[in-house]
């Protein structure tokens, strides 16, 4: 049996805070195991000013961005230059306040058996669209899977989410994702930039790693909803404002309208609410998400004319190579 790939471990200093998480990696049969932590600011960061667009970020989010995200960033792009610097294919990231589910290291096998002529991340932990106050939601799901574990399916996404906290990703991406680094500074908390359209993110089904109950975030301070009224209008407000500025903001990042569509969470998320695309798919809870898969068909029909999903000649390779 091939061996696992790498697993590195993003903590906020050179400590992980949770030794429990390694005791279970390595349970379950992984050996290279590593940390990838940077704090910010740091004796070998950089200024705020040449990491960050302070002025993009600011009209993008109405705040200004924290250095808890800024380190966490340069964290994962530590872990993206460990794999470059290695012989793998493949580099498995968690977040050092999570917890492994059975079958992680069935679904980390089949992640790195996928043909790697496509740059991909792999998400292990449910990707988000939503929120406490809305209820937490994936991006729409293809219901036909990229491939099939014994207890765990891999299924591209139409469009992006946020919220990881366990991903696999391989060495294209990861090539994409530092490039990107280099030429532009950041202008989103994500772990990765927009500008990395030509990435296709999948989702493990089930989710095979959490959040710990009860963890501190490193970050700062979790933003945590109520279920007033006004919350919900504000919440809804800062929400179109980010899908209405967003392409015209970062339009210049994306070849065309589609490829920001593919990416971006927020506007994918407010189109799939339209009548002849709302409650479309079979749905599925999982640790009170909700999955909604569907089919390639459907896909087809109702979602290609406003550039979701993934092209047709994206898969053909995979096809043929099974």
């Amino acid at each position: 049996m091939d061996p696992l790939p790498p697993v590195r471990i993003v903590a906020g200093g050179k400590q992980v805070r949770n030794r429990a998480l390694v005791d279970a990696l390595e349970q379950v049969g992984f050996t290279r195991i590593s940390i990838a932590g940077t704090t910010f600011p740091g004796p070998d960061t950089k200024p705020r000013l040449e990491l960050v667009d302070e002025v993009l970020f600011r009209r993008y989010f109405s705040r200004t961005m924290k250095d808890g995200e800024i380190g966490c960033y340069l964290s994962h792009q530590l872990a993206y230059q460990t794999l470059l610097a290695l012989p793998d294919e493949w580099v498995v990231i968690v977040e050092d306040d999570s917890e492994i589910l059975p079958g992680f290291d069935d679904a980390v096998r089949v992640a790195a058996s996928l043909p790697t002529h496509r740059p991909l991340i792999i998400a292990l932990s449910p990707l988000e669209t939503g929120s406490p106050l809305h209820g937490f939601r994936a991006p729409l799901l293809r219901s036909e899977p990229l491939a099939m574990g014994h207890t765990v399916a891999l299924h591209e996404t139409l469009f992006g989410g946020w919220g990881i906290v366990g991903y696999v990703i391989n060495r294209r991406a990861a090539e994409l994702l530092t490039q990107a680094h280099t030429i532009r500074p950041v202008t989103s908390p994500a772990d990765w930039p927009p500008i990395t359209t030509e990435i296709s993110l999948v989702q493990a089904f089930p989710p095979v790693i959490c959040e710990q109950e009860q963890a501190i975030s490193t970050i700062g301070t979790r933003y945590e909803e109520d279920s007033s009224l006004r919350t919900g209008i504000v919440s809804k407000a800062r929400t179109l404002r980010i899908c209405i500025l967003g392409y015209h903001m970062m339009r210049s990042e994306f070849r065309h309208f589609h490829g920001y569509m593919r990416w971006a969470y927020g506007p994918a998320r407010h189109l799939v609410r339209l009548p002849w695309l709302r409650d479309c798919g079979d749905v599925i809870y999982f640790r009170n998400h909700e999955f909604r898969f569907v089919s390639d068909s459907l896909v087809r029909r109702r979602f290609r004319w406003i550039g979701l999903g993934p092209r047709t000649q994206e898969r053909e390779p995979e096809r043929e190579s099974a």
